[in-house]
């Protein structure tokens, strides 16, 4: 891999930012990645923390990793969401793009309100979460950089790991012939880690400035993914018994009916093809 040599992963210590580490590492990057945790082995960096930037050293390309990426946790304190989410996070991005950098930012389908699939990458935000709305703002922050050519919105549906806790409880549950209680009504168009890596290397490889798309062909439900695990582990269907979210439970002003979002660009350009949902559950439990 020619470029970036120099990689900064902010939020080393999250799931996707432990992969980012290792994908780029494996292609012959020197990675720096960054944690708020002291004494690890990672650079300290706190997003609500100026001054712990300065240290940071220069890089040819940044991914953005870190926040507050809890929906309920940005509901119950959004002071420290924004600063986080957007006021640390924009800080950082304009920080390091003066230094020289190519920086991309991980953004969400959360910044969409969910009434219509595959939603395209110019329509207007319309977020009903404060999480959504925390992204909104930092992909608004982040216009000055894609028109200098010196950054990227990355937004990615659901990433599922083989570590995703949902599907870990889920398994322990059903293994114990414990009923587990899966959303009938929360839609997810879910991508694997190894997509997403796919499609962040794409776009540094080639610094892509722009707004780009990470998603499954198609949403599907939590309560599918529930009996394709209870399928995939021998186990009992009849323990699954669903449950319909309430949206302010769950940090939503408003019950999204879709998740996924439009990636008919990275297909065109990037020969980037969305994977199907079900695909996506089996090869992360197969896993």
């Amino acid at each position: 891999m020619m470029w970036p040599k120099r990689l900064l992963v902010v939020g080393a210590d999250g799931a996707l930012g432990r992969a980012a580490c290792a994908h780029f590492s494996a292609l012959g990057a020197t990675v720096i990645g960054t944690t708020r945790r002291r004494n690890s082995d990672h650079h300290f960096l706190d997003l609500t923390v100026p001054a712990s930037w300065e240290i940071l050293p220069e890089v040819d390309a940044v991914v953005i990793c870190a926040g507050v990426t809890s929906i309920v946790d940005c509901a119950q304190d959004p002071a420290r969401a924004m600063q986080v989410n957007v006021r640390g996070t924009v800080g950082l991005a304009w920080q390091m793009a003066a230094q020289g950098a190519f920086v991309l930012y991980l953004s969400s389908n959360q910044v969409f309100d969910g009434s219509i699939a595959r939603r395209g990458r110019d329509s207007a935000p319309c977020p009903v979460s404060e999480y959504g709305r925390n992204k909104a703002l930092a992909e608004a922050g982040m216009r000055h950089l894609i028109d200098r050519n010196t950054g990227a919105v990355l937004r990615l549906t659901k990433v599922m790991t083989p570590g995703t806790a949902i599907i870990q409880s889920w398994r322990r549950d059903l293994k114990a012939g414990r009923r587990i209680g899966p959303f009938s009504n929360l839609p997810l168009a879910p991508i694997s880690v190894d997509f997403a890596l796919e499609t962040i290397e794409t776009i540094l490889s080639d610094r892509q400035s722009g707004v780009f798309h990470a998603s499954s062909h198609e949403d599907s439900s939590y309560l599918s993914l529930a009996h394709v695990v209870a399928e995939h582990d021998g186990a009992d269907p009849g323990l699954i018994r669903p449950i319909e979210a309430v949206p302010g439970s769950i940090g939503f002003d408003s019950m999204p009916r879709f998740s996924s979002l439009d990636m008919q660009v990275e297909m065109s350009e990037f020969d980037l093809q969305p994977p199907s949902a079900k695909d996506v559950f089996r090869s992360v439990l197969a896993a």
